[in-house]
């Protein structure tokens, strides 16, 4: 079973999570289908997969350290390594236009919130901070700001 399919920007490459193993994984594979290769390759739950702008790296959503965090690797599925670490349910990760920052969503004080983090690491930032669920944050493709839209279970914004 194929489940959420992420192209990379230019075309050629699709990563994906699967259960063929017997534990959801990433994969990657050829637009035609061909060349699937294992690219977590661990007994955690890993799923999530959301490419960087060029096609380089991975950010996803990673149980193998107790919660789910976010994890990022190469494009190979070397270099993995957490990227967010604390007590939080972290997911939906994705990549800014640019590259330049990765933007998520934690379980914090009882409901979702939207952070971001430079792509080099460091703390994360709350975007939000509402008692209202922000969920589902999506970068605008048209600039590199804090601009997205979500969520917060009753409105778009």
């Amino acid at each position: 079973m194929i489940l959420n399919p992420y192209g990379i920007p230019n075309g050629g490459t699709i990563a994906y999570i699967s259960e063929r193993d017997d534990n959801f994984e990433i994969y990657k594979m050829s637009s035609d289908g061909r060349n699937k290769i294992n690219l977590s390759n661990h007994p955690g739950y890993d799923s999530t997969p959301a490419w960087n702008p060029f096609g380089r790296r991975l950010a996803f959503v990673s149980s193998r350290e107790g919660n789910p965090e976010i994890f990022i690797m190469n494009d190979n599925g070397s270099s993995q390594r957490a990227f967010t670490s604390n007590q939080f349910q972290n997911r939906r990760p994705g990549w800014s236009p640019t590259g330049g920052k990765i933007i998520y969503e934690s379980f914090v004080g009882g409901n979702f919130e939207i952070f971001v983090i430079g792509s080099d690491g460091g703390r994360g930032i709350n975007l939000t901070e509402n008692p209202a669920n922000d969920q589902k944050p999506v970068w605008s493709p048209f600039q590199e700001s804090d601009d997205f839209s979500g969520d917060d279970g009753e409105n778009d914004f």
